[in-house]
């Protein structure tokens, strides 16, 4: 599938780019660190303009947190139940990052937006189901966004040709980060 991605972001360039990110940052699980990365690896190669790479993801994570923040935050949890999150709000996983986020709900959202990505969508929908201040949840996921996509878009601009076997370490470590602070 990651294939499939890469070829769409030769075609269609920063509208992909924002589309994945977007997506991903909604509720699809699509590899959109994978697919930033590599578009930081075809910047070096002058496929693709880096700053351009840099504001489309950003802006495709921003408004995809923004938004499934908004929906919960407006409707809450029986109108996420019924467009078919029922299942996910009634697994274990959801539970404990609820009582995660119930503990320490501001440095959830930041952490959740580049140290820990996987949850992060659960944590938009908590942040509006908990009606967390947009201006605080906006700064941090402005703020961790920043890092995030920079981060990743930078590794795959300096390591280039390489950037799939970092993707490999990258994404290992993030799963052992995630087993260890279960």
């Amino acid at each position: 599938m990651l294939a499939l991605f890469l070829s769409y972001l030769l075609l269609y360039k920063y509208l992909i780019l924002f589309t994945i990110a977007f997506s991903a940052s909604v509720i699809l699980p699509l590899p959109a660190a994978a697919v930033l990365m590599a578009a930081g690896a075809f910047a070096s190669q002058g496929y693709l303009d880096f700053n351009f790479v840099i504001l489309a993801a950003l802006l495709g994570n921003l408004l995809g947190d923004s938004l499934s923040y908004f929906l919960s935050f407006r409707f809450g949890r029986d109108f996420l139940m019924s467009i078919g999150l029922k299942k996910i709000l009634a697994s274990k996983q959801f539970a404990f990052i609820e009582r995660r986020f119930l503990a320490h709900d501001l440095a959830t959202v930041f952490f959740t937006r580049w140290l820990v990505p996987a949850p992060g969508t659960t944590v938009n929908l908590l942040s509006g189901l908990y009606k967390v201040p947009l201006k605080h949840f906006l700064l941090c996921i402005i703020s961790g966004e920043i890092i995030y996509v920079v981060s990743f878009a930078s590794l795959g601009y300096f390591f280039g040709a390489e950037w799939e076997e970092l993707l490999s370490i990258v994404q290992n470590l993030y799963t052992i980060g995630a087993l260890t602070s279960l």
